[in-house]
């Protein structure tokens, strides 16, 4: 999987990155290259409301575009507005990401949930049985290996199942759909879709217009 080369950078200009840790109070870290406020040595922890992905507290906040890494444990991670990249690394993660910018999210190892609020991008579901689900946008989404659920959403979205049993769903729009090993069903959804099979197991037959 491309996550495996994945190496984290430091957050560009003005991107805002927060942390909210076990028993503390939300964190923010700020990076930018605008001048410190007096007291301030560019290091500074400041507290801020922790933002939300389907009901829970976000332990990982990234605002206006940055590159970040989860951890091995569980993570709840946020991205707002901007070009980001995201690598959940390991543990059952919960992603969410809204606004502007076209993003790439790797959920790499773990079951994990994966839901794209911004305008396409990149998303690889990595090992594990994930749920990912599509943007308003146009979407390329790698489900990779593990029994995947994925929901393309609005756009023409290309979906790719990866190995093992799937449930593709390409939802509105003109969506392409890969069905590889395992026993895959997809449905197309509204528009003009397309589905391709890779493995006589593949029942791409299961395509639906509603």
């Amino acid at each position: 999987m491309l996550c495996s080369q994945f190496k984290a950078a430091a957050s560009p200009p003005s991107a805002k990155v927060a942390l909210a840790a076990a028993g503390m109070a939300s964190l923010l870290v700020l990076a930018s290259a605008a001048p410190a406020p007096a007291g301030a040595d560019g290091d500074d922890i400041l507290p801020v409301d922790a933002p939300q992905c389907m009901g829970e507290d976000a332990t990982i906040y990234v605002e206006g575009g940055a590159r970040v890494s989860g951890t091995s444990g569980d993570d709840v991670i946020v991205a707002v507005n901007g070009r980001d990249v995201i690598d959940a690394l390991g543990g059952d993660d919960l992603i969410c990401t809204f606004g502007s910018g076209s993003d790439d999210i790797y959920g790499a190892s773990g079951d994990d949930r994966i839901y794209s609020g911004a305008m396409g991008g990149n998303i690889y579901g990595g090992t594990g049985s994930d749920e990912i689900h599509g943007g308003p946008g146009n979407d390329h989404i790698y489900a990779g290996e593990g029994r995947d659920t994925v929901y393309g959403g609005a756009g023409a979205d290309n979906i790719d199942g990866g190995r093992d049993g799937d449930e593709l769903y390409g939802e509105t729009g003109d969506d392409l759909m890969r069905g590889y090993h395992g026993e895959d069903s997809a449905d197309g959804g509204p528009g003009g879709d397309r589905c391709f099979n890779t493995e006589s197991d593949t029942s791409c037959g299961t395509i639906r217009k509603r």
